[in-house]
């Protein structure tokens, strides 16, 4: 699979050279985008961060974490694990944050899943030692499955972090307060329970969700949650919601990463529109705008 890097003509924010490789060209409104294959040989990229050291940083399914640089498309393989499957189906390595100070602090989140026949999913922090991942500190395990694991990660401003988690395959377990399954979980960076939670001594933060994967935040720093769904799925916002904020009954419409757009302001979400399509929807006053 091929990981692509755009480039906004119009406000340049870093230099690239990309020498001969060939270019794309997207005209979205009055901008042009530019892409080209940076890395083409990538195995189910999952997760993909600017990192705090200026390279590319993307997780695998598969299991790998690549660093990439960003102006040759060369990489390194900085981690490597074992993962239910070997990444084949849903489960596999998912994903990944840097600490917001790295590489001054050298944390990485990840979650993974493991086991073949009995899936757990667990929250791990390494240490980057300037090669590799280094010294795992597990901090949090849960019931995975075949289908349904979530596992995206983002921090809030007052340094706390959001793990979303998927039913399981389960639709119980969104229901169920006392399962992290279905849920999104708010929890401090060494894997305690925040004393402001919702719920004492948990690290349940929302509820009733199916299996989300897009979590962004908007400009005004609230978060978005995108749960992916083959049903009638939804885009829920904040701690106490309880109904989707925007709610798309066609089928199917599976959305999956999401992102927070300051012109026209909103979410865009990635959504299959038919199971062999991928589209960016930009989402206004909460509808879906193809």
């Amino acid at each position: 699979m091929k990981i692509q890097s755009c480039i906004l003509a119009c406000a340049v924010l870093t230099v690239l050279s990309f020498g001969t490789k060939a270019q794309e060209t997207f005209t979205i409104g009055n901008s042009t985008l530019y892409a080209t294959d940076l890395v083409t040989d990538s195995q189910i990229p999952w997760e993909i961060l600017w990192g705090g050291d200026d390279m590319l940083w993307c997780s695998e399914r598969k299991g790998r974490v690549l660093r990439i640089d960003p102006a040759t498309g060369e990489y390194t393989t900085v981690l490597d694990l074992n993962v239910t499957f070997n990444g084949n189906g849903e489960p596999g390595l998912l994903g990944m944050v840097q600490h917001p100070d790295f590489p001054t602090d050298p944390r990485v989140w990840v979650v993974y899943c493991d086991g073949q026949f009995s899936v757990s999913e667990h929250l791990s922090v390494f240490e980057w030692d300037g090669t590799a991942l280094v010294n795992e500190e597990e901090l949090l395990t849960l019931p995975g499955a075949q289908i349904h694991n979530g596992s995206r990660l983002m921090w809030l401003p007052d340094n706390t972090m959001l793990m979303t988690t998927g039913d399981a395959g389960e639709t119980d377990n969104s229901q169920d307060l006392e399962s992290l399954n279905g849920k999104i979980l708010r929890l401090n960076p060494d894997g305690t329970v925040p004393a402001d939670n919702p719920w004492p001594d948990s690290y349940v933060y929302t509820w009733g969700n199916r299996n989300p994967q897009g979590l962004p935040q908007s400009m005004d720093r609230t978060p978005m949650m995108s749960s992916t769904s083959s049903r009638p799925a939804g885009i829920t916002d904040g701690p106490t919601c309880r109904a989707p904020a925007i709610r798309l009954p066609r089928m199917p419409f599976a959305p999956n990463g999401m992102s927070w757009s300051r012109s026209p302001p909103g979410p865009h979400a990635l959504r299959s529109t038919d199971w062999s399509t991928t589209r960016m929807t930009p989402f206004q006053n909460c509808r879906a705008k193809s």
